[in-house]
């Protein structure tokens, strides 16, 4: 049973297991069930946890909407060393969302974790191209997609096409 589960995945000190029952219960779009999942693993330091409790706080799914709410559930993430999650808070401060913008410390976040991270490459990528808080460099841009989009991400992929 999932107390059964939950009682074994803390004493054991395995909070990736509750993000995966979180994941299982996000896949069939009971997102208030995941949220319930996510917010035992983060309490517990799981940072992909807080990072998919974000994403769902910040939608609106299964949790009142509540972007600062999602921009703190992120902060964690990054001071837990989660370099997704700091690509997400950069991008999330150089575009105002959820928290007040600033630029410097964002596009900061988001160099930091580029090099080896497939999504704040992307976004640092977006930033260039849109020319959010940045001069439009499409060179730069490109810099930034193509690992991205070497490494698979389809969103990078899509917009280096477009540049």
């Amino acid at each position: 049973t999932l107390p059964a589960i939950e009682a074994w995945v803390l004493r054991e000190q395995k909070p990736a297991v509750l993000t995966l029952i979180g994941e299982g219960f996000e896949r069939v779009n009971k997102f208030d069930v995941a949220a319930q999942w996510y917010g035992k693993a983060a309490a517990a330091g799981e940072t992909l946890a807080m990072r998919n409790l974000a994403w769902l706080q910040d939608q609106g799914k299964g949790l009142a909407a509540d972007p600062a709410k999602a921009t703190a559930l992120l902060e964690k993430a990054v001071a837990g060393g989660d370099a997704t999650a700091r690509g997400l808070l950069g991008f999330r401060l150089v575009t105002g969302r959820g928290v007040s913008a600033d630029a410097p410390r964002g596009l900061a976040l988001l160099q930091e974790a580029a090099p080896a991270n497939s999504e704040a490459a992307y976004l640092l990528g977006r930033v260039h191209a849109e020319g959010l808080t940045v001069p439009v460099d499409k060179a730069q841009a490109r810099k930034w997609l193509q690992p991205a989009a070497d490494r698979g991400h389809p969103a990078a992929r899509k917009l280096l096409a477009a540049l």
